[in-house]
């Protein structure tokens, strides 16, 4: 099973599949493992800008207890700068100098997942998995396969939620690396571990035959 899991890569836009991969037993870090992606356009332009400005100390603020969001990238990342709701606004709860000390190895670790995300762009056995709970990234997720292909050979798979699908599972190709896939139902994003098993299983087990 690791074997097939490895193939496997988040894309958002929350972390459902993030959890499905760790409770499979593959639980190896990634850029947009854990991260809300709020607009998948400013996302492919951070591609497109080969990840220009990213994840900068100013352009960061706090989105919630351990949560910061870039601004620049609309883009919201899980952080050690801890946080506080102080009348319904979000404050910092360490001092800049405090922040920095974290900000510094939090940036290192960044820098590690771009390089990583880069080589999975060029890899033909990647896949990089996306959903959205509206279903509505069919265009923003054609043009993504158009800059991907730019990068190399790897593969997206846009999973689209259909209740009453007799599909579950099913794997259909759109272009050479654009592939879309049919599940039962996703999480709520407030419970985003409380995700279909049987239908992220499906999914897999097809994806890695078709793809």
């Amino acid at each position: 099973m690791m074997n097939k899991l490895q193939r496997f890569e988040s894309l958002g836009d929350n972390c459902e599949f993030a959890f499905f991969l760790r409770e499979s037993g593959y639980d190896e870090g990634s850029l947009f493992r854990w991260t809300l992606i709020k607009n998948y356009h400013a996302l492919l332009k951070l591609i497109e800008s080969d990840f220009a400005d990213f994840y900068i100390y100013e352009n960061l603020t706090p989105s919630w207890q351990d949560m910061v969001l870039d601004q620049k990238h609309d883009l919201c990342f899980h952080t050690e700068m801890y946080s506080d709701n102080i009348n319904d606004c979000w404050s910092w709860r360490y001092s800049e100098q405090e922040n920095n000390i974290i900000y510094k190895k939090e940036m290192d670790k960044i820098k590690y997942l771009v390089d990583k995300f880069r080589k999975g762009l060029a890899d033909e056995n990647k896949i990089f998995v996306v959903k959205s709970n509206g279903n509505n990234l069919d265009d923003i997720v054609l043009a993504l396969s158009k800059e991907f292909k730019k990068h190399g050979d790897s593969k997206i798979l846009y999973v689209k939620s259909d209740a009453d699908s007799s599909n579950v599972g099913e794997i259909t190709k759109v272009t050479d690396n654009l592939f879309t896939a049919v599940i039962d139902r996703f999480a709520d994003y407030s419970r985003a571990n409380e995700y279909s098993r049987e239908g992220w299983q499906a999914i897999i087990n097809n994806a890695v035959v078709v793809m």
